[in-house]
């Protein structure tokens, strides 16, 4: 059980603007004005600062750095992602330069080739795997005959059209859901005032189906800017639920889908969730919500499912330990996957997409993910 904290006199929040992360990824943003010639001389001095432990050695350096940068470059080319290419060659080049400041060559040289192995994987092939989650609940809380496929979606953080894209709308058609429901983070932090990504990703939610209703809240301040909203989701098929309750009728049953906009602040989102709650009926209630952690201080019983995302699963994980960040209040408390808090099951979805702006477009044993939810009625003596 993960007891409640209180941030309440805490300042800046994950997910807004002006939190460390934020201002980092905006200030390295400068490197990706600068001139391809003086780029490529900073990455020879770069690679001087390992002349005294491996002599003339640390030059070969410069050939792993020229493969980071070619490969970047190509990305936009097959469609893959549409970062600046500096930054990411950059911050690729600050890991790379460690092995040549403490290891001899015998040693180094090898990690670098195996480097660039794990970029060509991380970067090209695993942020385009999108894995298809499935879970199931049994309820009494509504008709035992009643049964509901609902898709959870996540931070699709769009830039452009890529093939991700294409890959999520074919599964969509295929698992053909009875209502889908978003967890906000629509646009890339690169791409939240561009027009061009703004069409692409109103192509993409107008093909989304499904019979029962399309509902999603916005995520994150510094990413959903509330200006953007609702004219981001015009004319497509995709209803913004913030500060609002739906009922899904159908299937024999209702369920309520409570949206919850996200300030990121829990002791500021807890009290309009528990307004929103006194106008709902008894019955089976999902929360949808970017963040999970309003999850601990729910009451319990008073929402049976919340599906939330904002953390990508930390979307760089280690072997064994996992990740190394979330951008949870909590840390490593909530990072993906499904969580048991009394009466109430919370899922934090990987999401789909990645970090904007100079963070560097990969995800590594962490590959994006679409939950489908299979909700199910049962009669109240074989309620477990």
């Amino acid at each position: 059980m993960i007891e409640a904290k209180d941030f309440s006199d805490r300042e800046i929040f994950p997910g807004q603007t002006g939190n460390l992360f934020d201002v980092l990824l905006h200030k390295t943003m400068a490197l990706d004005e600068i001139p391809s010639a003086l780029f490529f001389f900073l990455m020879v001095a770069l690679s001087f600062l390992g002349y005294l432990a491996n002599g003339l050695f640390c030059l070969i350096f410069l050939v792993f750095i020229l493969f980071d940068w070619i490969s970047i470059s190509l990305l936009p080319k097959f469609h893959r992602s549409y970062g600046p290419v500096k930054p990411q060659v950059f911050f690729l080049a600050l890991f790379r330069i460690l092995p040549v400041l403490f290891t001899a060559p015998i040693i180094w040289i090898p990690l670098q080739i195996l480097g660039c192995i794990l970029q060509i994987y991380a970067f090209w092939f695993e942020p385009y795997r999108i894995s298809v989650t499935r879970q199931k609940i049994e309820t009494n809380k509504l008709p035992p005959a009643s049964r509901f496929a609902i898709l959870h979606i996540g931070d699709l953080h769009l830039e452009r059209l890529s093939i991700r894209e294409e890959k999520l709308n074919g599964l969509i058609r295929d698992i053909s859901p009875d209502a889908i429901l978003f967890s906000g983070d629509y646009l890339s932090l690169s791409s939240i005032r561009n027009p061009q990504a703004w069409s692409d990703l109103k192509a993409v939610l107008r093909e989304w189906r499904a019979p029962l209703g399309i509902f999603g809240v916005s995520g994150s301040p510094a990413v959903d800017l509330p200006e953007n909203f609702p004219h981001l989701l015009d004319e497509t098929p995709v209803r913004l639920l913030n500060d609002a309750v739906v009922f899904l009728d159908g299937n024999g049953g209702t369920l309520q889908v409570i949206g919850l906009e996200c300030t990121h602040a829990p002791h500021k989102d807890a009290p309009r969730l528990n307004e929103l709650l006194k106008t709902t009926p008894s019955g089976f209630r999902i929360l949808l919500h970017h963040s999970p952690d309003i999850a601990p201080l729910i009451t319990d019983g008073q929402v049976d499912l919340q599906l939330s995302g904002h953390t990508h699963g930390g979307q760089v994980c280690l072997p064994l330990t996992g990740p190394l960040f979330t951008g949870s209040l909590y840390g490593l408390k909530f990072q993906s996957g499904r969580y048991s808090l009394g009466k109430l099951v919370l899922y934090i979805i990987r999401g789909l997409g990645l970090e904007g702006l100079s963070a560097p477009r990969v995800r590594f044993l962490c590959p994006p993910e679409i939950v489908v939810w299979e909700i199910t009625g049962i009669n109240h003596k074989d309620a477990k």
